[in-house]
């Protein structure tokens, strides 16, 4: 599985670093791009931090631990390396990173408020789940 991991992110870096190549005019559009998704996939992981810190039988790690090891780590190294081409991290970046502790359990209180609405089963955590 990681191998996998950094073979989309090396197939991933070169193409975009070949796009950045090409012509300066692309820096404004990457940069935009990434901005963009960036956001709207840090929202809709937001439902994956929940079914990891409330849903996984044998959790090997938090929501907000994969944050800091897959993006803040990852991700950051990432873009230290775009740093030369133009490309800064995504904008909202800060809002994200601080949203790690939390966004999993906003989500999680969403949707056990709004269950009947969602036909999504949730339940109250056990004791010892909420440390």
């Amino acid at each position: 599985q990681m191998l996998d991991e950094v073979r989309h992110m090396t197939l991933g870096l070169e193409v975009i670093k070949f796009i950045l190549e090409q012509h300066e005019d692309n820096v404004p559009i990457i940069q935009r791009w990434i901005d963009k998704w960036f956001w709207r996939g840090f929202r809709l992981l937001s439902l994956v931090g929940m079914m990891m810190d409330y849903m996984l039988p044998n959790k090997v790690m938090s929501w907000s631990g994969a944050w800091e090891v897959y993006y803040e780590q990852n991700g950051g190294a990432l873009f230290k390396d775009l740093e030369r081409y133009g490309i800064r991290p995504p904008k909202y970046q800060d809002v994200a990173n601080a949203a790690k502790d939390h966004v999993s359990h906003q989500a999680w209180s969403t949707f056990y408020q709004y269950s009947q609405a969602t036909n999504f089963h949730t339940w109250m955590p056990e004791e010892e789940e909420m440390v």
